[in-house]
């Protein structure tokens, strides 16, 4: 739970029940190894009013199907008003590989 919070408060960001957040996780523990095909960790991109609480969710195998079994870091969050606003930036954010790809390499 501190790992969670100094993440989220690294990235600026207070808990709000006011706000919807979109946040980007990357997976951690990645090793690509000398034959892999795949170069960068995966993300994961989802939406919360409780981004620590999430976090530990997906990190506790509990969360998303294609978060289970492994574990996760917070790499971006973005602050919304309303629920709508936060879905399409989600909708936006799942489309943009080149930023996902960024977000996985930093």
């Amino acid at each position: 739970m501190k790992r969670i919070h100094l993440q989220v408060a690294r990235l600026g960001i207070s808990k709000m029940a006011s706000f919807t957040f979109v946040y980007v996780l990357r997976e951690l523990d990645f090793d690509p190894g000398e034959n892999a095909r795949v170069k960068v960790p995966r993300t994961y991109v989802g939406w919360s009013t409780d981004v620590e609480a999430r976090l530990e969710t997906h990190n506790s195998g509990k969360g998303a199907k294609s978060t289970r079994g492994r574990q996760w870091e917070l790499v971006n969050i973005e602050r919304f008003r309303t629920f709508g606003q936060a879905m399409s930036r989600e909708w936006h954010l799942k489309r943009d590989r080149k930023l996902r790809k960024q977000l996985a390499g930093s």
